[in-house]
């Protein structure tokens, strides 16, 4: 893992996680667990053939504005 990677997961950590628990620990539980779900979404997403149909299309929607934006320049 890189380090900005790291970097950037420790900051998600301290800001997102660390207060939560200090309200909460069920807050903190239940914040831990819908990032747990969020990912496995994904990653059941990633791996399925509808990611492989939808991926172009998601691609050319977010490529569209910064396109166009170019060509205002």
């Amino acid at each position: 893992m890189s380090s900005q990677l790291r970097r950037t997961a420790r900051g998600l950590f301290v800001k997102t996680f660390l207060p939560a628990f200090q309200r909460s620990f069920l807050a903190g539980l239940v914040l831990l667990a819908v990032l747990v779900a969020g990912v496995e979404v994904v990653r059941r997403f990633v791996l399925s053939d509808t990611a492989e149909r939808l991926l172009p299309l998601m691609l050319t929607v977010v490529r569209w504005p910064v396109e166009r934006a170019r060509g205002r320049q």
